[in-house]
């Protein structure tokens, strides 16, 4: 592991920070990355926001509670700092209360993970997030094109009609850059001044999904909205 007092990082491996007031979750998670990733880690919000300023890392893995800058803290505060406000922040919580994850989200978190989690889980969750990142440094989802004209999705050569609902659907899930999308934000772009259902979005989303690219895939973050992703790789 490295702290925040050994600066000297020399090898190629991204470098993953995480931060739990936890030591037996920082060495558990540690123990498990450290073959494919440089492990920077902080005991608090606070301090790994300083980490992150100096070594700026590929990601980093925050646990939601802490006595000193909690998850929360830690993500409004470093969508705020030039160079790093981009940074994928990966929530560890074993709370799963709705209002406590929209307002993480809110705060600028990426992806959430439920206690007690597995590690193939955060492994490929954490290659999805890197690879994300580096697509978005390349263009990312604007990969995909969508002609609002013609309702056409065309994406790595193929080519799919869409019917006029699921097309807006799409260009609202787009415009959010893999971001999540709430209902609310759906219902104010696709069905403006229209009263619809849940079941309704619920079977327009499924029907796009059997439209999209096998590369590409909605994830339903229940009770709060959906996200326009890469599909996770297998867990190995």
């Amino acid at each position: 592991m490295i702290f925040l007092n050994e600066v000297i990082l020399t090898n190629s491996k991204p470098k993953l920070l995480i931060v739990d007031d936890d030591p037996d979750i920082i060495l558990t998670l540690s123990d498990a990355l450290e073959s494919d990733y440089q492990i920077l880690s902080s005991n608090c919000g606070k301090q790994a926001i300083e980490i992150a300023k100096l070594h700026k890392p590929a990601l980093a893995i925050v646990d939601c509670h802490m006595p000193e800058g909690d998850g929360h803290f830690f993500c409004s505060q470093l969508r705020k700092i030039a160079g790093i406000s981009d940074l994928p922040i990966l929530i560890i919580s074993g709370d799963i209360e709705i209002a406590s994850k929209l307002k993480l989200y809110d705060a600028g978190a990426d992806d959430y993970i439920a206690k007690p989690f597995s590690f193939p889980e955060i492994k490929a969750k954490i290659k999805a997030n890197l690879r994300r990142k580096l697509d978005q440094a390349k263009g990312g989802l604007a990969k995909v094109e969508l002609d609002m004209n013609s309702q056409e999705i065309r994406y790595a050569g193929q080519s799919k009609k869409l019917s006029k609902v699921e097309a807006k659907i799409l260009n609202c899930l787009l415009s959010c850059h893999g971001s999540l999308v709430k209902r609310s934000e759906l219902y104010k772009s696709v069905w403006i001044g229209q009263a619809v259902t849940a079941r309704t979005v619920d079977v327009h989303i499924a029907n796009l999904r059997k439209k999209l690219p096998d590369q590409l895939t909605i994830e339903s973050r229940y009770g709060l909205g959906y996200v326009l992703r890469e599909r996770l790789e297998s867990a190995s």
